[in-house]
């Protein structure tokens, strides 16, 4: 016979509707007392198996009754984005499953579910999704995830994978799975060094008036990834930005040891503080490594020369933080006053960069203008008994002097 032309669905209970076409009848198993008790009778259509309900006459498709068991099998994998094999803090790792049916019967309604087991703040879990049948002999790869927050603990953790099935030939017994996760290491954002071009007479000095090109190399010191860098210049008192130049500047991510350069551009009037109020704002994008420094750039000392930097990194699979190369050696920083006086003492300096017949001799005019400095601070000889030319102001008369 043929079941009514519409039945109605229960979605609570998974039913399936049937809508019109022939169904046949098939008497249910004289010892199913359990199936006996609820449904009326069993019928197959499309090739699926479903029960009628005696109490509301609804069709939940079930293909019980089966003719031979299922037997789930499963397989389980993990992998994380930096392949360091843990789950670091503010990472997503995927769990991959394989479920293979080794029964010799169908596996109907499977719903794999990973649950953690072990108390941890920090951790979300996705869902793995449905499978409606599994025949013998085959699998169904199913993926899912698991992120860890920014707030994550280092720790051990446990993960239970069950496979419930609807007829109850469920996994057995369940997947386990087990991962480390890792705390996050923070970055350790420095201003490294600082150095400039003075754009009117090339002294390595900062003069009032005088527009200044300057270079700033920030570091990352830590081993933690620091996100989504900005830098920003502020000037203070008596103190401007050069033109149109740039003051804010985007790093993007900067890597543990890794150094970014930014170049900017002022003048500083006569009024400005000595010790120039030049601020670096450095933002970092988890707002906790934020930080704000002074250039340390000051009026009328011999400053180093951007011209120089020189960025010493290295690559290792444990990260070694190296120093920056200095854009200054230790005659150019900045040079004590000794207490020594040569009142006697003549000094004689040349600075030659660029000569006739042979290459230019880049930085001698630097040189000489921090040998000035060094005569005068160190060697106490008076400025005006120091005599100092550059250039085309040194001819064959001054070797002959």
């Amino acid at each position: 016979g043929s079941p009514a032309d519409s039945i109605t669905i229960n979605e609570n209970l998974d039913l399936l509707a049937y809508n019109g076409g022939s169904a046949s009848k098939i008497p249910l198993l004289k010892d199913s007392n359990m199936l006996l008790a609820k449904y009326e009778y069993l019928i197959s259509h499309n090739s699926e198996k479903y029960l009628v309900d005696k109490s509301n006459k609804s069709v939940e498709k079930i293909a019980s009754i089966p003719a031979l068991p299922a037997d789930l099998a499963l397989d389980i994998q993990f992998s994380e984005p930096s392949g360091n094999n843990y789950l670091d803090a503010e990472e997503t790792g995927t769990v991959s499953i394989s479920i293979i049916n080794n029964g010799r019967g169908e596996a109907y309604g499977l719903h794999p579910s990973l649950a953690l087991k072990t108390s941890i703040i920090g951790l979300s879990t996705g869902e793995f999704e449905l499978i409606e049948k599994l025949d013998p002999s085959s699998s169904k790869e199913l993926q899912t995830t698991i992120a860890a927050s920014q707030n994550i603990s280092s720790k051990t953790v446990e993960f239970e994978i069950n496979v419930s099935e609807k007829n109850g030939f469920d996994l057995y017994p369940p997947g386990k799975l087990t991962i480390q996760t890792k705390a996050l290491v923070p970055p350790a954002l420095a201003l490294m060094d600082v150095g400039i071009n003075d754009l009117t007479n090339y002294n390595g000095r900062i003069e009032p008036n005088e527009v200044i090109e300057a270079t700033a190399i920030i570091q990352n010191r830590g081993q933690g990834l620091a996100k989504n860098v900005n830098i920003s210049v502020h000037y203070g008192d008596y103190v401007f930005n050069a033109g149109e130049a740039e003051t804010s500047f985007s790093l993007g991510n900067v890597q543990p040891n890794e150094t970014k350069e930014i170049n900017f551009s002022f003048f500083a009037t006569r009024k400005a503080e000595t010790n120039l109020p030049i601020r670096l704002e450095i933002k970092e994008a988890r707002g906790l490594y934020d930080q704000a420094v002074n250039a340390g750039l000051s009026l009328n000392e011999v400053i180093k020369k951007a011209a120089e930097v020189f960025v010493a990194g290295k690559e290792q699979s444990a990260v070694a933080i190296t120093g920056v190369n200095a854009i200054s050696v230790d005659i150019e920083k900045k040079i004590p006053k000794s207490k020594t006086v040569n009142k006697n003492a003549l000094g004689v300096i040349f600075g030659i960069e660029n000569y006739k017949n042979v290459s230019p001799v880049t930085f001698a005019n630097r040189d000489a203008a921090f040998m000035v400095e060094y005569f005068e601070k160190i060697l106490g000889i008076s400025r005006n008994r120091i005599y100092y030319k550059t250039d085309s102001d040194v001819g064959q008369a001054e070797f002959s002097k």
